[in-house]
């Protein structure tokens, strides 16, 4: 299980903002990075809300089976025409 909890530094221990549902003595792994604007856990999980909108997003478009009505120019034609 991975998630991004905020934790305040105080007296040379960690002290996590919400509880963590973790057994007594049980390993964990700790990345401590410092908030400041998008390093931020909130920005993170509204950067993780935006991928997973566009991840959505793009499924929709493949489902709708969109298709071209015009042909495309070939690679010599699109060169030629700059």
């Amino acid at each position: 299980m991975t998630r991004t909890v905020e934790a305040i530094y105080e007296n040379g221990v960690l002290k996590p903002l919400e509880a963590l549902d973790l057994n007594e003595r049980q390993q964990v792994e700790i990345v401590v990075r410092e908030q400041n604007g998008s390093d931020s856990p909130v920005a993170a999980r509204n950067e993780d809300e935006r991928r997973s909108a566009f991840r959505e997003l793009l499924e929709e478009v493949d489902r709708m089976n969109l298709r071209l009505r015009v042909r495309m120019p070939a690679r010599e034609e699109f060169y030629d025409r700059l």
